[in-house]
C-alpha cells in the first residue's frame, strides 16, 4: 500500500512540475513572439497566454504543495494501518473528483469560447486581435483540460487500489 501511495504522490508532483514549466515556457514564448512580431494577432495572443499561464502555474504549484502536504500528513498512517488509511483517503478522493469535474466543465467552456473567438477572426467577423485571443485560449485550455483528464484518470486508478485494500 505504501508503494501505491508513493506512486500517487509522485504522479501528482510530476503533473504539477509539468504544468508549472509549461506555463513558464508559454509565457516566455508569448512575450518573445510579441516583441519579435508586433501586430494585432500577437497583441491578442500575448496577454491571454500570459494570463492563462498564471492559472496554469498556480494549478501546478498547488499540485506540488498538495503532494508535499499529503506525504507529511498521511505517510505515518499508511505505514501503521493501511485499512484505516483507505478509510481516510477515500473521502478526500471524493472531494478531489468533484473539484476535477467542476474544473473540467470550466475548461471545456473556455475552450469553446476560444474556438468561437478564433472562428470569428478567421471568418473576419472580428479582427485579428480576437482571433489571437481565441488561439491562446484554445491552446492553454487544451493543455489544462488534458492535465485535468489525466488527473481524474490517476485518481480513479488510485481509488480502485484503495477500495481493493479496504475490502480484501
Amino acid at each position: 500500500m505504501e508503494s501505491r501511495f508513493y506512486t500517487h504522490l509522485r504522479s501528482l508532483r510530476y503533473s504539477g512540475y509539468f504544468l508549472a514549466f509549461w506555463a513558464a515556457a508559454v509565457a516566455g514564448a508569448a512575450l518573445w513572439a510579441d516583441i519579435q512580431w508586433p501586430g494585432q494577432l500577437m497583441r491578442g495572443i500575448a496577454p491571454t497566454a500570459i494570463a492563462l499561464s498564471l492559472v496554469q502555474f498556480w494549478s501546478g504549484t498547488h499540485r506540488i504543495v498538495q503532494a508535499w502536504k499529503l506525504g507529511k500528513e498521511l505517510l505515518p498512517i499508511v505505514r501503521v494501518s493501511p485499512p484505516s488509511f483507505a478509510a481516510l483517503e477515500l473521502p478526500r478522493l471524493d472531494r478531489t473528483d468533484r473539484a476535477y469535474q467542476v474544473k473540467r466543465n470550466i475548461e471545456q467552456a473556455l475552450f469553446v469560447m476560444g474556438l468561437c473567438f478564433t472562428l470569428s477572426g478567421v471568418f473576419q467577423l472580428s479582427g485579428r486581435f480576437l482571433m489571437g485571443m481565441g488561439l491562446a485560449i484554445c491552446l492553454q485550455t487544451a493543455v489544462l483540460l488534458v492535465s485535468t483528464l489525466i488527473g481524474q484518470w490517476q485518481n480513479a486508478m488510485y481509488r480502485h487500489e484503495l477500495e481493493r485494500e479496504k475490502h480484501p
